[in-house]
Formats: structure tokens, C-alpha cells, sequence
């Protein structure tokens, strides 16, 4: 099993952050960690009188430390300013991900609990006591460290471990590929490896590192001048674009002469990347046809015809390029673009030079029309007909709360615990009411989620256990159907076609309800166990975040443009998958009418039916990316490519549309 969580314990007093993983979030994995804390207090002889702790916790975590003679005080529900330990998570969190950042990149991931002593030690060594800033936390619990004694490299490093003579053959390879766990501080000069081949930790005093190399990416000077006057050709056609109509052409012309005037100072400049074309000048060329794209020809002026537009004297005759001088034998360490010989009058041509029939613009900020104007809101308030659900009785206690807060607060404080989720989540298994008792819809009503009456998310097996068994039933059936026959996203197999070094995970149906008008409509969704997989790819994707959404609502109100959303049905199911991933479905969780609809089509194996996952569904861990990627390439197809520095949103080539 793998650990999921992590127990912080941090010591007030020594400014202590003490780690212990945790298999899950259960009762008693929690009193597990528990007694491991207190055993290691104990060998370092401290003394807890005293302990807050999370209104998370279990009752059995409380009840433990009161038979240990230990006060405590929870903190209250949804309030964690008063938990110093929260502190001690953040810092552990961001220590513990920097640890996981510099590991090799083969590094098994259900070994991450592995490398907890080392990013402890390395972590309180940095820590100053607060009792002595010139010692570190870990030397007023540990010691002095002896870093000649134990001697540690970077945690998750691949390395070869020394195989000794009497363990190997003859013609045998003297050392064996490892990963570097940390020092073997019972030990004198030893480590602590874990070796893939026989999937065991071992203890040797000799290794080889061969840490993997981390690319650093070298910036020519070129793409940085890009970038940045790049932004600046931007910025033109952004305030060109937004400029009052009555002052458009005007401003379009400006804008013009400043992107001529750019385009010739840059194209002075060498570029290593691109010897045989600037792409600053590229990128300066491209913003001047978006900004003809979008603002269209300037109407007909006859004060001010087009063709009689001033355009700026080329710079690059006036530039000398570096090598064009004659080299000397002692050449510079840097080489600089200088001026030419030119005649003094030559030079004063260079600056701007006013145009009686043209007289310099204002500012392209007094082309705007403030103030804006005010608009009605997007959605109409609820007509009173119209009856809210009311809100939980107080007597209620929130799914996050798991005691009261009756007690007394206490004045000092010792130590402080929290636990906290890793990416390897289990599944959140519901306490399930007696066999018997049924719990009715109207419970239900008050949230979408599908929670049963004790705010638990409802799983399959209590949704059973309600008056509303067929309509369960037959929302579960109808799910089958359509992963299987409808989308194509489920095969039933046999267990012999499935390889034998891929991990099978389980079935998980999610239940809600949903209302729609006067109709409850009772869903089921099938999920894929995302915490038991084998799955080692990249996992995380980006969405626009609901500032993006905001300020796109805003664009559309305030410069009357045309709005459009879109929901794209079974998304996820449609995805194809790189490789096939694999789950069981119980017995329990195939309704009668699946049994019949199937037939021969069940392959049980015991009372379970293995199946395998062809597309993306939910519970996937890589089901969001997959996803993302399958719409960016189709957006592209269509001309929609994704902004630099804005996620989740997308602008055409050609058109004003995003």
C-alpha cells in the first residue's frame, strides 16, 4: 500500500518538524502515526503535556493521547490560525516538493515516503533553535551532525550500488543500479539504497553517483530583444485597437510610424539564432499585419492622404554592424553596435522632425472614452415564486468536523499535528449505515453532490440501501451501456489478455442526484480507481482560471460583442488512450439488468469481471491531460492557437476572436 499521507508534528519549543507517513486518512492509520510520534518522543526523551490538534482527526486519535496522560485542544472547524503546525506544513510541503523535483526522473513514485528521514534532516538543519540561533534544530534534538560520519548526496538520485565479492560471480558486473534513499545513520560512511531489481532497501558503504543532468535553457541575446520589443509592438496595436473611433484613423497612423520606426532600429541587430532573418524584425512585421487585420483600412482623409505619411529614414544605413570594422589584434571582450562617420547634419536627420501638415498626436490614452458605461446585469435576480433551499440546521456539523470544540482553550502549547493528503489519494470509503436502514431522496435535496444524510459523498452500496434501490439500479445499468457499448470506452476480457506487469485497478461508481425542473434525476458515473495505477506520465493541465473568465465576460459586455458557450458531451469518454489501462468490476456493481444485457459477455473471474480502459473516464489520472491535449490540437485545426501567458484561452490567427 502506499502512503498517502503525511502526519506534521512540529515542537514548539525546539522548533522541531517532525515527519511520519501515513497509509491512509482512516481511524486507524491515524492512531498508527500516532503511536510511531509518541514512540519517537519518547527515545528522545521529550515530555508532551499538551497538543492541538485538527478538528479532522479521529475520536480514537484523542481518546490515544488520553491514555497517554496527554491534554489536548481541536481547533475549530474551518479555523487553522490557531494551529502553529499549519506553518510547519507549508514549509514542509514546498521542502518535500523541492526534494521530489531534484530526484531522478526514473524514481519509482510510490517511494516518495522513502526519502522523508533525509528531507527531515536536511530540512531541521536549516532551522535555527530558538533557544540558540547558532545551532540548528536538529543539533538541540540529534546532536552535532557529522556530515564526515554520514556522509548523503541528492535524495533520489540514481547510483550504482558496490556488490561485494562473496555476493557476486565471477564474471559478474561489480555494482547494481540503485536509487539513492538517504544516509544509514546506525552506520558509520553507509547509505541507505533501494534497488529495482529485487524491489528491497539496502545498506552498502560504496557507490558511483550518475545523477540525471538538468537542462538549463540559454537565452540568446536576440530572442530577449524579441521579447521585449515584441511586448512593445504588441502594446501599439493593443492601444491602436482601443482607440476612440472618432480618432482611429489618426491613431492607426501613428502606429504605423512607430512600428516603421521599430522595425528599422532592429533590423540593425545580429541575430545568432536566425543568421538570415531577424526575428524581431518577423515578429515587428507580424504585429503591423494584425494591426491592418484588425483595424482595416483608415477611411479617406483628405487632409491627411496615406501616401503623403512620413515614414522614417532607414537607421540601418547610418549602423555599423560589428563586422564591418577592420579586426584588431587585441578585439574586445564585448563588441557594442556604435554610429558610423556621419556628417553632424546627417545625424540631427536622424531625430524626429515635425510635420507642419501632420502635428504630433496626443497620447493614445486621450483617444479612450471614459467613464464607461454602466450596463444592466447579465443574470436577473430570482423572482420571489421562486424558493431557495434553506440553509443547514446549526445543529448539523459540517463533513470536514469530526469533534466539537467544547473544551476550554489552554494557554501554552508543546506540540501541534496535522495531517496532510499526498497526491496518492485512497478512495473515500463512506461509513455506510446498518444493513436495513434506508435513507430517503429528500436528505438528499440539499446539495447536487449526492451526499447521504450524514454529508458523506454516497457511494454505490449505501444508494442501495435506500427506498430508491431501482432508480439506483437503473442509472447504473444505463452507465454500463454507455461505457462499454455507447462510447466504446470499456472491453470486457478475460484475465490471460491482460499483461502481466500491469496493475488492474477497481471500479468506482459515483452517485448523485440532480434537479431538473419538477424531475429528480438520479445519475450514476463510473470512475477508474486513480489511486491504484501504475500510470507513471505526466498527469497535471492547466484551465482558465476565473479571472480569465471574468475579464472575458467583461470584454463582452463592454464592447457589445457576441458571447457563446459550449458544453461538449462525454469529452472525456471520447479520448483515446496511449496505452490501456485495466480495472475489476465487482459483482455487486453489475444491476441484474447489466447481467441479463451482457450475457456471455462477463468473463468473471471469482466475482469480479476484469475489463479494459480504452479512452479517457473519469477517476483517470491523466484523463484532464489527455483531454486538453485532444482539444488544443483540435482548436489548432481551426486556426485557434493558445495564449503565451494566459491559460485556457485561445485566439485566431486570422479573426478577432477568442
Amino acid at each position: 500500500f502506499f502512503f498517502t499521507h503525511h502526519l506534521i508534528m512540529f515542537i514548539e519549543d525546539g522548533n522541531y518538524i517532525h515527519v511520519v507517513p501515513m497509509r491512509g486518512k482512516t481511524a486507524a492509520a491515524q492512531v498508527d502515526a500516532y503511536k510511531e510520534a509518541a514512540a519517537w518522543l519518547t527515545a528522545k526523551q521529550i515530555d508532551i503535556r499538551f497538543e492541538r490538534i485538527d478538528s479532522e482527526n479521529a475520536p480514537q486519535v484523542s481518546a490515544f493521547l488520553d491514555t497517554l496522560g496527554v491534554a489536548t485542544q481541536i481547533a475549530p472547524p474551518g479555523m487553522h490560525r490557531t494551529l502553529k503546525a499549519e506553518r510547519a506544513i507549508r514549509t514542509w510541503k514546498e521542502h518535500f516538493v523541492a526534494v521530489l523535483a531534484t530526484a531522478d526522473p526514473e524514481f519509482p513514485p510510490h517511494l516518495a515516503h522513502s526519502l522523508v528521514p533525509l528531507s527531515e534532516l536536511t530540512l531541521n538543519t536549516m532551522r535555527p533553535s530558538p533557544s540558540d540561533v547558532s545551532i540548528s534544530a536538529w543539533t538541540l534534538l540529534h546532536g552535532t551532525f557529522d556530515f564526515s560520519r554520514h556522509p548523503f548526496g541528492p535524495a533520489g538520485a540514481k547510483v550504482y550500488a558496490h556488490v561485494k565479492p562473496r555476493q557476486r560471480g565471477t564474471w559478474d558486473a561489480h555494482g547494481e543500479p540503485a536509487f539513492y534513499l538517504g544516509p544509514a545513520l546506525q552506520y558509520y560512511r553507509c547509505h541507505r539504497v533501494y534497488i529495482p531489481r529485487t524491489r528491497s532497501v539496502r545498506v552498502v558503504d560504496t557507490l558511483s553517483w550518475h545523477p540525471s543532468p538538468i537542462a538549463q535553457r540559454i537565452f540568446d541575446p536576440s530572442q530577449q530583444l524579441q521579447a521585449s520589443y515584441g511586448s512593445m509592438a504588441d502594446a501599439l496595436r493593443d492601444a491602436a485597437a482601443t482607440a476612440a473611433p472618432a480618432h482611429r484613423p489618426a491613431a492607426q497612423r501613428q502606429a504605423e510610424e512607430a512600428l516603421v520606426l521599430l522595425d528599422n532600429v532592429l533590423r540593425a541587430v545580429p541575430s545568432r539564432a536566425v543568421p538570415e532573418e531577424n526575428p524581431i524584425s518577423r515578429r515587428v512585421a507580424e504585429a503591423r499585419t494584425e494591426l491592418n487585420d484588425l483595424l482595416g483600412p483608415a477611411p479617406a482623409d483628405p487632409e491627411s492622404p496615406r501616401d503623403e505619411i512620413p515614414r522614417a529614414p532607414d537607421l540601418a544605413a547610418h549602423i555599423e554592424h560589428p563586422s564591418q570594422r577592420v579586426p584588431s589584434s587585441n578585439p574586445p571582450a564585448v563588441q557594442r553596435v556604435q554610429f558610423a562617420d556621419t556628417p553632424p547634419i546627417q545625424r540631427a536627420a536622424l531625430r524626429h522632425q515635425p510635420d507642419p501638415q501632420h502635428p504630433p498626436l496626443p497620447p493614445f490614452r486621450q483617444f479612450l472614452e471614459p467613464p464607461f458605461p454602466t450596463h444592466a446585469p447579465l443574470i436577473p435576480p430570482l423572482p420571489p415564486s421562486v424558493s431557495q433551499v434553506p440553509p443547514p440546521p446549526a445543529s448539523q456539523s459540517s463533513a470536514m468536523t469530526r469533534r466539537s470544540t467544547n473544551s476550554a482553550p489552554f494557554e501554552a502549547s508543546s506540540a501541534h499535528l496535522k495531517c496532510i493528503p499526498l497526491p496518492y489519494q485512497p478512495p473515500a470509503h463512506a461509513s455506510a449505515p446498518p444493513r436495513g436502514a434506508e435513507v430517503g431522496v429528500d436528505a438528499l435535496a440539499h446539495s447536487a453532490a449526492g451526499l447521504d444524510s450524514t454529508r458523506v459523498h454516497l457511494s454505490y452500496s449505501s444508494a442501495l440501501r435506500t427506498s430508491e434501490r431501482r432508480q439506483w439500479e437503473t442509472a447504473a445499468h444505463e452507465e454500463l451501456v454507455r461505457l462499454t457499448d455507447g462510447s466504446g470506452t470499456l472491453r470486457f476480457i478475460t484475465t490471460d489478455q491482460k499483461p502481466g506487469d500491469r496493475l488492474a485497478s477497481y471500479y468506482n461508481p459515483r452517485c448523485s442526484t440532480k434537479q431538473r425542473g419538477a424531475d429528480l434525476i438520479f445519475r450514476c458515473r463510473g470512475c477508474y480507481g486513480g489511486d491504484r495505477t501504475d500510470y507513471t506520465g505526466p498527469r497535471s493541465s492547466t484551465s482558465a482560471s476565473m479571472q480569465t473568465i471574468k475579464l472575458l465576460l467583461n470584454a463582452a459586455v463592454s464592447e457589445d460583442a457576441s458571447l457563446m458557450t459550449l458544453d461538449i458531451a462525454d469529452f472525456y469518454l471520447g479520448t483515446p488512450l496511449d496505452k490501456s489501462e485495466y480495472m475489476w468490476i465487482h459483482r455487486d456493481q453489475i444491476p441484474a439488468a447489466s447481467l441479463a444485457y451482457f450475457g456471455d459477455r462477463l468473463k468473471f473471474a471469482g466475482n469480479r469481471v476484469l475489463v479494459e480502459v480504452l479512452m479517457g473516464m473519469y477517476g483517470l489520472p491523466h484523463a484532464g491531460r489527455i483531454a486538453q491535449e485532444r482539444l488544443v490540437r483540435h482548436l489548432a485545426d481551426h486556426g485557434y492557437m493558445a495564449a503565451q501567458l494566459t491559460p485556457g484561452l485561445f485566439r485566431h490567427t486570422s479573426r478577432t476572436t477568442a
